[in-house]
């Protein structure tokens, strides 16, 4: 595994939940096709879902934030 594959965020697929502190711990350091299993909504999902979820997540975020709604420079 990568170095940086293990700085990724985890989010659940199935309720977009991050990952809690002892869900990263061990989540971070499995292989892709090991389970991990969701405290919020007990689902089980391979650690690769669970990964890809986390990177969507941080675009969505990064998209809020560049689409702040227009000032109005004339005022």
């Amino acid at each position: 595994m990568r170095w940086g594959a293990r700085k990724l965020s985890l989010t659940c697929p199935h309720c977009r939940h991050p990952a809690s502190l002892l869900a990263f711990k061990r989540g971070r350091f499995m292989l892709g096709d090991e389970k991990l299993c969701c405290e919020r909504c007990g689902e089980t999902s391979a650690v690769t879902l669970w990964r890809f979820e986390g990177l969507s997540c941080q675009s969505d975020r990064a998209e809020m934030r560049t689409h702040k709604p227009l000032v109005n420079s004339r005022c």
